[in-house]
């Protein structure tokens, strides 16, 4: 049987529709060098430089280097760290440069991985390898402290980096040791805790002990206080 359908009562599909598609434009994201190497526009502050969107960690100074795209200013305090960072056996460039930020940027962005704490380092400067770094790092040695153990110590409390031998790590040792506490002790437990370091003798370390001493602690009690939870 055939079927009254007439062929005009068929819906036809539209016509296609032509579609104007505008042509692309570079992404704002995408960075550009710098046309000159003047710093307008340009964010520089102790520790950092920001150009453009991407902050760029290092030390400012007035002499560029070159650093893909961008003209990035490391003051020479920080390479020359860095490179004497690697001659004690740190290899993992992030991890220098967290160490050198916290031992001489007083506005460091790191904070103390351990607590979760932004902790400042009020010592931190720009350091001398031979007459700041290379000194603490031989004092630790001369201590029975291994090498890898002060590894340890450094990537622990990088603000050790940053402390004077002769006025704060020597009074260290030495009020330490008017308590009892031995070198191998002492040094045992800076391995474990490198931030013990962090306590200064005259500005918090005697009123800890004081205050233990006036609610009559027993002197091993206080000095198992300073090895393990102080």
């Amino acid at each position: 049987m055939a079927l009254g359908i007439k062929l005009s009562h068929i819906p036809l599909a539209p016509s296609p529709t032509t579609v104007s598609i505008p042509p692309l434009r570079p992404s704002p994201l995408r960075a550009s060098p710098p046309a000159s190497t003047s710093t307008s526009g340009s964010s520089i502050r102790h520790g950092s430089i920001r150009q453009g969107h991407s902050p760029v960690r290092c030390a400012a100074t007035s002499k560029p280097r070159s650093e893909g795209n961008f003209n990035v200013n490391v003051d020479p305090a920080y390479i020359d760290g860095a490179s004497y960072l690697k001659t004690i056996g740190y290899t993992n460039p992030a991890e220098i440069a967290r160490i050198l930020d916290v031992a001489m940027n007083p506005g460091s962005m790191f904070a103390d991985y351990r607590s979760g704490k932004r902790a400042t380092n009020a010592s931190a400067r720009l350091l001398s390898v031979q007459d700041d770094m290379e000194p603490v790092v031989n004092y630790l040695l001369s201590k029975n402290i291994s090498k890898g153990d002060v590894m340890k110590v450094i990537s622990g409390h990088p603000a050790v980096l940053s402390y004077s031998v002769q006025q704060r790590l020597e009074p260290f040792w030495q009020y330490m040791a008017s308590l009892g506490v031995q070198d191998g002790r002492l040094a045992e437990a800076i391995i474990a805790r490198p931030s013990l370091l962090g306590l200064d003798v005259d500005k918090n370390l005697e009123k800890i002990i004081d205050y233990l001493k006036y609610i009559e602690t027993p002197p091993e009690q206080i000095v198992k206080y300073l090895l393990q939870s102080i």
